[in-house]
């Protein structure tokens, strides 16, 4: 697959996709973040499906906003990407987080600026080489999940994966074998990104049609 580079584009540009496409953050994280961005000069890639329009893979933060069932209930989710190398087209962002709800996709975007915010580098570009894709994908979703569980702050380094576990959540509840990508531990803790209460807007979607049906 060919890659592009891409310069940086003005991000009211991504103010006004989140408003479109039906992402309604509380107005005070929509504020903060948007400043937040610019202050770092971070890349975000905001699509409404996988087709990718605004290159959800090829941004420091990628976006995907996607409908998703839950408990029998059709809600509002996006999927986020991490870790491109985009500038001379080296690598695609990953998919680390297949289906966040939006009531708490603020908190998790506010622990990965956090994440980077208090590392070494520059650029979330560096900050992405050195840093996020040291790791794999099951220990980032675990990571990020079990840092908005506990409220535990702790930051990536040069431990591994497992010593990193050790030395901030050892004795914590939701560990179990830490094998197969965490996904024993990324079940366990998922749950708490739901607290679901269906509006007036989520009935309409329960009329709607299903893009994502997987977890």
């Amino acid at each position: 697959m060919i890659l592009y580079k891409l310069s940086k584009y003005h991000l009211n540009t991504f103010y006004y996709n989140l408003t479109y496409i039906w992402f309604t953050f509380p107005r005070i994280f929509l504020n903060a973040f948007k400043k937040r961005i610019q202050k770092n000069k971070i890349l975000i890639g905001f699509s409404g499906c996988l087709r990718g329009c605004a290159k959800h893979e090829h941004a420091d933060i990628g976006l995907v906003g996607l409908k998703a069932d839950y408990l029998g209930h059709r809600v509002k989710t996006a999927r986020i990407y991490l870790g491109a190398l985009y500038t001379h087209g080296e690598v695609l962002g990953r998919k680390v987080f297949n289906k966040i709800p939006l009531d708490t996709l603020h908190d998790i975007l506010d622990l990965i600026l956090d994440e980077y915010e208090n590392s070494i580098y520059d650029n979330f570009e560096d900050f992405s080489l050195n840093v996020l894709n040291k790791y794999s994908i099951g220990f980032l979703n675990f990571w990020f999940l079990a840092k908005f569980k506990t409220n535990r702050e702790a930051y990536l380094n040069n431990l591994n994966e497992k010593e990193l576990i050790s030395q901030t959540f050892k004795n914590e509840k939701f560990i179990r074998t830490l094998e197969n990508e965490y996904i024993e531990e990324i079940e366990i803790l998922s749950e708490s990104l739901w607290d679901y209460k269906q509006t007036l807007e989520d009935k309409k979607l329960n009329k709607t049609y299903i893009m994502d049906h997987n977890g």
